[in-house]
């Protein structure tokens, strides 16, 4: 299910699902049925609607037997990365953390904590993946 027309995630696509065919998979081109995987991509940092997020609505969207299981593939540049993972850093370091800290677009106000509370078990890096 293509995201957002993204070059370097369809230069990885197009193999991935070559590959998946020649591992035995059947790969579709339209959905219907019974689908085990959805493999689909995004934009790092672009938040996507509840509404909109395949891994909630793909059964109803589709008419499928069943909700599959949904990969999404992200690109993001090393600086993205590593901008996030310095703001995470400082954030969990903090004596005082607060929501400014942790604030990203498409987070609901209180989302803080629960990054706040990822970070302190698995650093930055687990804060970031949410």
């Amino acid at each position: 299910m293509p995201g957002p027309n993204n070059d370097s995630l369809n230069g990885i696509m197009d193999p991935l699902l070559a590959k998946l065919e020649t591992l035995g998979h059947t790969v579709l081109d339209q959905l219907h049925g019974q689908i085990d995987l959805l493999l689909t991509s995004a934009c790092f940092g672009q938040p996507v609607s509840w509404r909109q997020a395949l891994m909630f609505s793909a059964r109803r969207r589709f008419g499928l037997e069943r909700a599959p299981t949904v990969v999404t593939l992200l690109k993001a540049d090393k600086g993205e990365i590593d901008q996030a993972m310095e703001r995470l850093t400082a954030g969990l370091g903090s004596e005082r953390p607060s929501p400014e800290m942790f604030a990203a677009a498409g987070l609901a106000p209180e989302s803080w904590r629960v990054l706040l509370e990822q970070g302190r078990r698995g650093g930055p890096i687990l804060s970031l993946l949410r």
